[in-house]
This record gives C-alpha cells, sequence and structure tokens, in this order.
C-alpha cells in the first residue's frame, strides 16, 4: 500500500501532534488547579458583604443633640452590633445603645432619640459638640461608611 505524497516541508509534518499535546497537558494542567482550589477550600471563602441598608438622621430641634436614626431599607435585616457610630478616635456600637437593642435592624425601624451630647445615653468617649461630625460605618470583613452626620450649631 502506497502513501499519498506529502505535501510541504518535511519539517512541518510533526506540527500538529506536537500542538496537541501542549493543549492536553494545559487543560489538565489547569483542571487540576480548579479542583485543588476547591478540595483546599479556597472556592468557598467569602467576605461578609456590607448589607444593604439606608440610615436617615434627623435632629430634634427641642433638645440640643438629640438625634434620631431611622432605617429606611435593608435586605432581610443586619445585626445590629455590626453598626457603629465614628467620631474621631472613638466609635459607639448601635447594638450596646436602647435604641435598636441587641438584635437585628430591620427595615422601617427607628431609634428612640440618641443623645449625643449626653452621656445618659452615648458614653463620655463619644461626647459631641455642636458642629461635630460622625460616621455611621459597618465593620465586617468590608468596613463601609454609610453616612456622615453633622450636629448642627442652631440646635
Amino acid at each position: 500500500m502506497s502513501h499519498p505524497p506529502f505535501r510541504g516541508e518535511e519539517s512541518d509534518r510533526g506540527v500538529s501532534p506536537v500542538i496537541g499535546v501542549i493543549l492536553m497537558v494545559a487543560i489538565t494542567v489547569i483542571l487540576a488547579a480548579v479542583i485543588a482550589s476547591f478540595v483546599l477550600g479556597l472556592g468557598d471563602q467569602t467576605d461578609e458583604v456590607a448589607p444593604n441598608v439606608n440610615f436617615n438622621g434627623e435632629f430634634n430641634d427641642s433638645t440640643a443633640g438629640n438625634f434620631t436614626l431611622s432605617v429606611d431599607t435593608t435586605d432581610g435585616g443586619a445585626d445590629a452590633g455590626d453598626f457603629v457610630l465614628v467620631a474621631d478616635d472613638s466609635e459607639f456600637s448601635l447594638d450596646n445603645s436602647s435604641a435598636f437593642g441587641e438584635g437585628t435592624i430591620g427595615a422601617g425601624d427607628s431609634t428612640d432619640e440618641l443623645n449625643l451630647t449626653n452621656d445618659s445615653v452615648i458614653p463620655d468617649e463619644f461626647d459631641l459638640d455642636t458642629g461635630d461630625e460622625f460616621d455611621i460605618v459597618f465593620r465586617g470583613d468590608n468596613e463601609q461608611v454609610y453616612d456622615t452626620f453633622e450636629i448642627p450649631e442652631d440646635n
């Protein structure tokens, strides 16, 4: 039996099998890496995502420093302990106040008034004066500042 004559140069003969072997090795290495990442637990490590919460804050004109904080929307609730009020180097957890109590913050929840310039509700180390600013911050794997408020001068 005779073979048809080869067209092209003699050095081109082994190109196709070599490319096939290289592709098979590459696919095997990629599959091994993907499988190893799941076996070693790297595939299921996820960071805690900041919840979808919108805070609305309002100062009461009748009493200096009284601040009402309400939640406009949320995805099924968030742990009150993950949220802190931050001013300068001090912070106050919403979980520590009688405002939300211990537990979750849900849609439509609101605080009683937080007196930000009186230590009866907020501890001394978080005492704020008019003109001071504070942030509402989520403290999870990914820290996120939700809002910044300033205690008004005319209050």
